[in-house]
């Protein structure tokens, strides 16, 4: 999965962060942390470097003008199909020893599996 997403700034996490900005409307960065399981210092980092590069930006919340919202800006956008290309072929080569419907309950025993300890699955996969 690293090879998958190199040059992306935070790598895997990085990545992470994209795609669920990208497809949720979470109000906050603490938000982001709880959907991911990131402490929020780390996360601060990691979506720092994801501004830098253009991916995300910090915007005041609509709801809340103290707030700050991560947005993902039309640079994002037009990375992460990429990255999630990449991600979704490291995960079918990952499989690949496989039969499909074995892939397919380790899949859904791995989300499960994170479901019981507190971590969502209700954005699109693409890999995640």
């Amino acid at each position: 999965m690293e090879r998958a997403v190199e040059g992306l700034p935070g790598g895997l996490r990085g990545y992470q962060i994209l795609a669920v900005v990208a497809h949720r409307d979470l109000p906050n960065q603490q938000a982001i942390g709880i959907q991911l399981a990131i402490d929020r210092t780390v996360l601060t980092y990691q979506i720092d470097a994801l501004a830098e590069a253009g991916l995300v930006e910090r915007i005041p919340d609509p709801a809340d003008r103290r707030a700050r919202k991560v947005v993902v800006t039309s640079k994002g956008a037009g990375t992460l199909p990429r990255f999630a290309r990449r991600v979704a072929e490291a995960e079918a080569e990952l499989l690949s020893g496989l039969a499909s419907h074995e892939a397919d309950a380790f899949r859904e025993l791995v989300c499960r599996l994170a479901a019981l300890k507190g971590f969502t699955n209700d954005y699109p996969a693409n890999g995640l």
